[in-house]
């Protein structure tokens, strides 16, 4: 139709979706780890203050909010990673912070805190490495839901700059009329790539978050 490679749109739309997704789940998932590392660790008026600052971030109505930004600035690949990463991290440092705080009461780190070892040595050593597989696990998952949303602006019309994507496909798939013409192709399978891409990372994720938290 309109002599419009599908094909090609679903090869090009493959590689930005990795990219938009693996870079956004990875900027998100080590803000939220740290920061809520860093407050389950130390506690008091710091856990206080960046428990505070999360929690208003997370009730941010994310899609509205995005697409506000999208329209005013059409920021590029990268901006748009860290639009999402900033609206994504909150919900990775509550689960932290609740790790944080959990680890907080072993006995090594009771230890440490007798033997005069720094604070920041004790969050490096005993904490981060506690933490690692948890934000391993998150990015997994963290991956299909930063697609799913770049394809849900794409389709809006709030494409990143220069980047073709499966939503952009679908956004002209419905400005054409494809539905009403009879065009399945051009609808289903940029959402069929959509769903096939999401899943083996949703598999991974689940796999590692029951083989390090499972017994537990």
């Amino acid at each position: 139709i309109y002599g419009r490679p599908l094909d090609l749109g679903i090869l090009l739309g493959f590689s930005n979706a990795l990219e938009i997704g693996i870079l956004t789940s990875v900027i998100s998932v080590i803000g939220g780890v740290i920061v809520g590392g860093i407050s389950g660790y130390l506690g008091g008026r710091v856990d206080s203050g960046l428990n505070w600052l999360t929690l208003v971030i997370l009730v941010l109505p994310a899609l509205p909010f995005l697409v506000v930004l999208s329209f005013v600035m059409r920021p590029n690949l990268f901006l748009e990673a860290l639009l999402i990463a900033f609206l994504s991290w909150p919900f990775y440092a509550i689960i932290a912070r609740s790790a944080a705080q959990s680890i907080k009461n072993e006995v090594f780190v009771e230890a440490d805190k007798v033997l005069g070892i720094p604070s920041y040595r004790t969050f490096l050593t005993h904490f981060m490495p506690r933490l690692t597989p948890f934000a391993i696990a998150y990015t997994a998952l963290g991956v299909p839901a930063a697609i799913i949303l770049v394809q849900t602006l794409a389709f809006l019309g709030l494409a990143p700059y220069g980047i073709l994507t499966w939503g952009t496909i679908l956004n002209s798939a419905e400005s054409n009329f494809a539905a009403v013409n009879g065009w399945w192709w051009w609808i289903l399978f940029p959402g069929i790539m959509i769903i096939l891409v999401s899943i083996p990372f949703v598999m991974i994720g689940f796999a590692i978050e029951k083989a390090v938290f499972g017994g537990k």
